[in-house]
């Protein structure tokens, strides 16, 4: 039973990267995404369209995190055990200078993709969807330490 519910598009790319180390695509910079500590940016595959997620956004003198590496390995290690989390590639433009450890890309794996606080705010979280998420979200936690969903309105998957 696989708890991944991405698209067949989707799980395509996530086979795709999975057997796939580094992208040698172009990627275009779209700015930055304004919200989290890696300073993230979107990026826009040149010839595909395809739309991602890059981290580190801005290069960070002397960030000895190798957030793109742990980015990778939690993507490797989840699609192995059919976990949803997004297919990630690591992406070598610029490595070294300015980023001395690498970047990543996150495939933006849900165009609708809200956050839990707005999509509470919109009523579109069903009870359906909230058990849904209680089956797989808790698991995240063994590969991203202190991984916790929180909202404005706690929600507790039944």
């Amino acid at each position: 039973m696989t708890l991944r519910r991405f698209s067949a598009t989707q799980l395509a790319l996530c086979d795709a990267w999975f057997a796939q180390v580094e992208s040698m695509d172009e990627w275009i910079d779209r700015g930055p995404i304004g919200e989290g500590e890696s300073q993230s940016i979107r990026v826009e595959h040149v010839n595909a369209g395809l739309i991602g997620v890059a981290k580190p956004g801005a290069a960070v003198a002397h960030d000895t995190n190798c957030r793109a590496a742990h980015e990778k390995i939690a993507f490797d290690l989840a699609h192995g055990l059919e976990l949803p989390i997004p297919p990630v590639i690591l992406w070598g433009k610029d490595i070294g200078a300015p980023y001395a450890r690498g970047r990543s890309i996150s495939a933006w794996a849900f165009p609708q993709a809200k956050k839990w606080d707005e999509a509470q705010r919109l009523a579109a979280l069903t009870p359906e969807l909230i058990a849904s998420a209680g089956q797989s979200y808790p698991l995240c936690g063994y590969f991203i330490p202190g991984f916790r969903i929180q909202t404005a309105n706690p929600i507790t998957p039944k």
